[in-house]
């Protein structure tokens, strides 16, 4: 162990506490996995605080003698549970030049400790297959690394729709998409599935495992992808809703008959639906473990060809507006709302 190492496990000691109270509502308490409510893991925390405070303690210090990044990753920690990422002006620079703004999210702290945390498979196909022109949908786009590698890619002249149903996640979305001018990218605040409906959605620490759950705290409209995506052929469809995958492909028979290829998170609960929704492609595991698998599906003969597409083709960037969509389902309208839904909502 390094000497910087060292510091940190001395350190990790001493923030243990606190972080023990976040990891016990957040790490490992999946609301997929735990089928009684997101809030289990904060109702714990306050049986228990020191058996919380105690895993808090080991889940740091495992962290600090296997990361590289030791040091900034319990810096990390401390600055999202005192909420001062909402405060410091901290960014990060992804691989293409894209920035994000480090606010409370747990994505937003990984890239901050690693800008290439997320850099795997998945991202290395999408920034080699979009081309200029093309359309990419992100399911599930959380702060917009898909996305903003996506609108990258695309250029102003194709078209990049982001879905995240948190509102608070969407937030940051959209503030990291117009922060780097993708005025081309859609960031709508709602959730993808096969009809309409009033759901709920989890909130817990992990915010990347937020799902949706029965009496989860936030309600959130539902729609169908099919009623959601532009006309037109789609080159990316990428998909990761924690364990709603089936429901979300139940309503995209029409955008998954014009993609090429698509991108999913498959939980094994889930696994047959997909791979029969996917059906027409060819499907490669980019990744698996016992809970789930990200799989590649790509259309044998894909149906569009951005490199050889016209300019008539293209969407006009001017038809694209460069705030989101004006229309925020089921939106509170609390004082740190941005939506611009109507105000009779």
């Amino acid at each position: 162990m390094s000497a910087l190492q060292g510091l940190a496990a001395k350190a990790a000691c001493v923030v243990g506490l606190p972080i023990g109270f976040v990891m016990a509502r957040g790490a490992g308490r999946h609301p997929i996995e735990n089928k009684v409510g997101a809030q289990t893991g904060a109702e714990e925390c306050k049986r228990n605080p020191v058996r919380s405070s105690l895993a808090g303690i080991k889940f740091v210090l495992s962290r600090v003698r296997s990361d590289d990044h030791s040091v900034r990753f319990v810096a990390s920690r401390l600055l999202r549970r005192f909420r001062l990422c909402d405060v410091l002006p901290l960014r990060i620079r992804l691989a293409d030049g894209s920035r994000v703004r480090f606010r409370y999210a747990a994505v937003a702290a990984n890239l901050w400790v690693n800008p290439a945390a997320y850099d795997g498979k998945d991202i290395a196909f999408l920034r080699d297959f979009l081309r200029p022109g093309d359309t990419f949908v992100d399911v599930g786009a959380n702060i917009g690394v898909f996305s903003m590698y996506a609108a990258r890619s695309v250029g102003p002249g194709g078209r990049v729709v982001a879905i995240e149903p948190h509102p608070r996640t969407w937030r940051q979305l959209n503030e990291n998409l117009r922060a780097n001018g993708y005025s081309w990218a859609e960031a709508i605040c709602g959730a993808a599935s096969d009809k309409s409906a009033m759901l709920h959605l989890s909130d817990i620490c992990s915010d990347d495992q937020n799902a949706l759950l029965v009496g989860g705290p936030i309600p959130v409209m539902t729609a169908r992808l099919d009623d959601l995506v532009p006309v037109g052929p789609v080159r990316l469809l990428k998909i990761d809703v924690e364990g709603h995958e089936a429901a979300v492909l139940a309503g995209a028979i029409d955008v998954l008959g014009r993609a090429d290829a698509v991108l999913v998170e498959a939980w094994v609960a889930t696994r047959a639906e997909v791979d029969a929704a996917l059906a027409d492609f060819e499907v490669t595991e980019l990744a698996a473990n016992a809970a789930l698998a990200n799989l590649l599906a790509v259309r044998p003969e894909p149906l569009t060809v951005a490199r050889h597409r016209s300019k008539a083709d293209r969407p006009d960037p001017s038809s694209l507006s460069p705030d989101p969509r004006a229309h925020y389902w089921g939106c509170p309208r609390p004082s740190s709302c941005c939506c611009p839904c109507p105000p009779s909502r």
